[in-house]
């Protein structure tokens, strides 16, 4: 069960499996695990708009032990991402992210000037990205490429 910390208000229930991996990471003394509960709606699932609770983990724990907890996650079934909302300001590792090219680890607040940006700054970015794809030219039809197997449909 989710429960509110400040007045003990009854938000949901964890799935069995979700509860039981949480519990494993919750136990391991080297492992400390920050929650944060967020609520939304979900218009794709309900006409009327299902309300959602999510439940977000980041983990904190010794570099030595990301592979293993990487590991552990992976094959829980769920993927580690960059921590949004993280608390603490210290060097960041995610064993299922690609390197950076610069070879330094970057720090956990460094991650969130990256992942947000101002409304202002994208508003209108993805229409002036597809319009540069849009044209009147009648282009011809080029033959299959011999990498695909498959033939193309119309």
């Amino acid at each position: 069960m989710v429960q509110r910390g400040a007045d003990g208000q009854r938000l949901g229930t964890l799935e069995d499996f979700a509860a039981e991996s949480l519990s494993k990471l919750a136990v391991d003394g080297e492992i400390e695990l920050q929650l944060r509960c967020s609520t939304g709606i979900d218009p794709a699932k309900s006409p009327r708009g299902k309300c959602f609770i999510s439940l977000d983990a980041i983990i904190y724990g010794p570099r030595q032990r990301a592979d293993n907890v990487g590991d552990f996650v992976a094959a829980c079934g769920y993927y580690l991402q960059d921590p949004l909302g993280c608390a603490k300001n210290v060097v960041y590792f995610n064993p299922h992210r690609l390197a950076c090219l610069h070879g330094y680890s970057p720090m956990t607040f460094d991650l969130l000037q990256h992942n947000s940006l101002p409304v202002k700054d994208v508003t209108g970015m993805a229409n002036d990205i597809l319009a540069q794809f849009e044209t009147t030219d009648v282009l011809d039809e080029e033959p299959t490429p011999p990498a695909l197997s498959t033939p193309l449909k119309l």
